[in-house]
């Protein structure tokens, strides 16, 4: 007889918000084989891109929230009051609700239920003393270290009987504290065929236009690279808050030929039109984006956006690692002047991807479950 597993997230976010819920949207097919997956919302009975719609979908509470109190002030400052006052309200209830929320908990779940929380927001209003998996999509540091809202979160949540990571190194570093492990995210690519000829001269970023992904440098570093390697394009892949901003630096920079905004989509095939991806984020637990980019055999070049990033890209070998924009564009101009070069990195970046794959991912995620539940749920 199967176990319920349950999910519990804050609330079920968009597909355009990131690769958080992708990862999960890939991953109830999987748990479904061995498991009655159940997805417990804790705010809000929403869900914008009709996901899950083949479990069974529970919310503790109708009211959605806003979690990003710290804006408040900055709103205050503005002078903007009701964006103040809305934030000021969402805060109190969601504190105010945590106890509420916990007992209404209880009636959904038991101790001896198998138990993920997708973050440690969500982990907060799960009942005290029930043994949990909790998940971390990014990097060690932003709730164990010192940044502020991260450590907020985490001495508010209850304590898991298991922390998974999305990195071996940032497992490591959790492991003197805490029962860590770690998984990788993966991606399913068996719609994917990879294209054997090198596309030339083509550039693609994929994901939000947020500030944690520092878009803005694309554009600093196409209006580089033009200057020494005009004949190229690079096309934009996402939505976010400097969507706008960006649109008017394309015209500012003179880009208007170079770089194109092509706004959020859902197809994972789109790497293949491309010579190369560019990252520029300032922090990333493992980026789905790159594992999607291998899965296609594209080289990638990034910045140094935190310690997973070593374990997707092999430096020289299938793309690079960069901080400094002079670099990254002089190694840009190397693979796009360089067919046989660009074609062995694709080959490499390729034949790496099976760490990432939806067959590993599935015996990773057997074995966790099966040793969580052989030691906490018997």
């Amino acid at each position: 007889m199967k176990k319920n597993l349950y999910i519990v997230m804050e609330e079920i976010h968009s597909l355009k918000l990131g690769g958080l819920i992708a990862t999960y949207v890939s991953l109830v097919p999987i748990w479904k084989k061995y498991y009655h997956v159940k997805i417990i919302s804790v705010f809000s009975s929403l869900n914008p891109d009709h996901l899950f719609s083949d479990c069974e979908i529970l919310s503790l509470t109708n009211k959605k929230i806003d979690f990003n109190f710290p804006r408040m002030f900055q709103e205050l400052k503005h002078f903007h009051l009701f964006r103040f006052l809305k934030l000021f309200w969402d805060m109190c209830f969601y504190f105010c609700s945590i106890p509420i929320l916990r007992m209404r908990m209880k009636k959904v779940i038991t101790p001896k239920d198998l138990v993920l929380a997708t973050c440690p927001v969500a982990a907060t209003f799960l009942p005290k003393g029930y043994p949990f998996l909790l998940e971390i999509h990014i990097y060690y540091e932003y709730f164990f270290g010192h940044h502020l809202l991260g450590n907020l979160q985490t001495k508010m949540m209850q304590k898991p009987s298991l922390t998974l990571f999305r990195t071996k190194a940032d497992s490591e570093k959790a492991k003197p504290h805490m029962n860590a492990s770690y998984v990788y995210n993966f991606f399913d690519n068996a719609q994917i065929v990879p294209v054997k000829k090198v596309v030339k001269n083509k550039i693609c970023y994929v994901g939000r236009l947020s500030e944690q992904k520092n878009p803005l440098r694309l554009l600093t570093l196409a209006r580089l690279l033009k200057e020494k390697y005009p004949d190229f394009l690079l096309d934009i892949y996402g939505t976010g808050p400097y969507e706008e901003e960006m649109k008017e630096k394309i015209r500012e920079y003179g880009l208007e030929r170079h770089v194109f905004m092509k706004g959020f989509t859902k197809d994972k095939t789109i790497y293949q039109h491309y010579s190369l991806l560019w990252m520029t984020s300032v922090f990333e637990g493992l980026s789905l984006v790159m594992i999607e980019a291998k899965a296609n055999g594209i080289p990638i070049i990034t910045t140094p956006c935190g310690d997973g990033v070593y374990e997707v890209v092999h430096d020289g070998v299938d793309g690079f690692i960069l901080d400094d924009d002079e670099a990254y564009v002089e190694k840009t101009i190397e693979l796009l002047s360089d067919t046989v070069k660009l074609q062995k990195f694709s080959q490499n970046s390729y034949r790496d991807f099976h760490r990432f794959s939806k067959l590993q991912a599935e015996e990773n995620w057997v074995q966790i479950f099966d040793d969580f539940t052989h030691t906490y749920l018997q």
